[in-house]
């Protein structure tokens, strides 16, 4: 059972794995950042056609490593929409794990924690980043409960 699992708190640093605590260093869930701290851009849906491009070039990327070094290389360009997508896509990979230690990979996996504290993703959105996140096997904490905020916020 994961001593967390109640998502009602965020988890403890002791409770995380090493992704996880690599995005708990940067703020994740030791120093939980406001709303405001984070990208506004992050929180919109609407893209530019330049975003809307670039999630075209990830989502054609042939391999996971390719996927990840767009990312890496244009992060700061991707929407919400974009690294949402960019992070299902890359679960889709059949090579995804190769990306796993990957420093790109991490600042992909920040980003999307970045994007569902403050991005008011639809229903179909959570279910498609829960499955990624099932897909790649992934244990990050801040993500988890990001994720799950918003899920709560749904049913009330």
């Amino acid at each position: 059972e994961v001593p967390w699992a109640d998502f009602s708190e965020p988890p403890r640093a002791s409770d995380l794995g090493p992704w996880s605590r690599w995005a708990a260093a940067r703020g994740g869930e030791q120093d939980p950042r406001p709303r405001e701290a984070v990208p506004r851009v992050l929180a919109e849906r609407k893209e530019t056609p330049a975003a809307a491009r670039l999630s075209l070039e990830v989502a054609e990327s042939p391999t996971a490593e390719d996927l990840v070094v767009t990312c890496e290389a244009k992060l700061p360009q991707l929407s919400a929409l974009g690294t949402l997508g960019a992070l299902r896509a890359l679960a889709g990979k059949a090579d995804n794990f190769k990306v796993r230690r990957d420093h790109g990979f991490l600042a992909l996996l920040a980003r999307a924690t970045d994007v569902m504290t403050v991005f008011n993703a639809t229903p179909q959105e959570l279910a498609d980043t829960v499955w990624a996140v099932a897909k790649l096997g992934l244990r990050n904490g801040p993500l988890l409960h990001a994720i799950a905020s918003q899920a709560r916020a749904k049913l009330m």
